[in-house]
């Protein structure tokens, strides 16, 4: 069958021709907590390591909008076009539950509860805003009120190549925890404990060069050719469609392209709903 182009051509994608691309693997990511309320700090903090597994960004829903158009010949149309609506998908993050050297000892749940304290959850901050006289507070509950201007705006996802160095980011903008897990007691089993944490976002960003400079291409040529790209493009699917693929089946004729921004206005467009 001929498709009318190079289907084995040298092209970015081709990971199984070229020695510099392979698929990602699903364990080449860090996550990284860089803010005090849920990263800490210094010796203390959730490094990397801990993180047993997590969600990468995305979208639950995009919006879309269906308007209807009148056409010259009496007939109507509808149309589904995208609108900037969404809802964010939850991040989701297991860390492993890690404790030693006793009760003083260094203990995930431990760290991750102080996280909470800090943003006015557990009995540790119901105590102290019970032991705070209306009008006087104390020092400690001035303290747990004032941690929440360190809460995150960011949290960062680096993937890694097979090298171990960063090949893009996820920028995880404005996190809000939703809610957290802790794995259960079982005596019949012998899994490790974990702790489950669920964020929302406002939405994300995936930084990374490659796609950046593509980004910038298209834009530049859609600016540049905003109406032939989209006809010249249906043109040429069109017509391989009926000359590779039907064999030049009777009544499968080509199409030309529209020659120019008038000819497509020509369909009267009126909006009714």
């Amino acid at each position: 069958m001929a498709f009318g182009f190079e289907v084995f051509s040298p092209k970015s994608f081709q990971f199984w021709s070229s020695p510099a691309l392979r698929p990602k693997r699903v364990f080449e990511a860090l996550l990284v907590f860089p803010d005090l309320i849920f990263g800490g700090e210094g010796n203390q903090a959730i490094e990397p390591y801990l993180v047993n597994s997590f969600s990468r960004p995305g979208y639950n829903t995009i919006g879309t909008e269906t308007s209807e158009y009148q056409l010259q010949s009496g007939d109507f149309a509808k149309i589904d076009y995208p609108t900037q609506q969404f809802s964010t998908k939850s991040l989701r993050v297991r860390l492993m539950d890690v404790a030693g050297f006793g009760k003083a000892g260094a203990d995930t749940a431990g760290a991750i509860h102080a996280s909470l304290a800090m943003t006015q959850k557990t009995m540790t901050f119901e105590h102290e805003a019970a032991a705070s006289p209306e009008g006087k507070s104390t020092k400690a509950y001035n303290r747990l009120i004032g941690a929440f201007a360190a809460y995150p705006r960011l949290f960062f996802i680096l993937e890694l190549d097979g090298k171990g160095e960063t090949g893009g980011a996820w920028e995880i903008w404005n996190p809000v925890l939703t809610s957290i897990d802790f794995s259960d007691v079982d005596y019949g089993g012998n899994q490790f404990a974990t702790i489950d944490l669920t964020f929302d976002y406002k939405n994300f960003k995936f930084d990374q060069n490659w796609g950046e400079r593509m980004l910038n291409q298209r834009l530049k040529t859609i600016e540049d050719s905003p109406t032939n790209l989209l006809t010249n493009g249906l043109t040429k699917v069109n017509n391989w469609w009926v000359n590779s693929v039907m064999g030049g089946a009777p009544g499968m004729g080509q199409i030309k392209p529209l020659g120019s921004v008038g000819e497509v206005s020509k369909v009267k467009q009126v909006k009714t709903g």
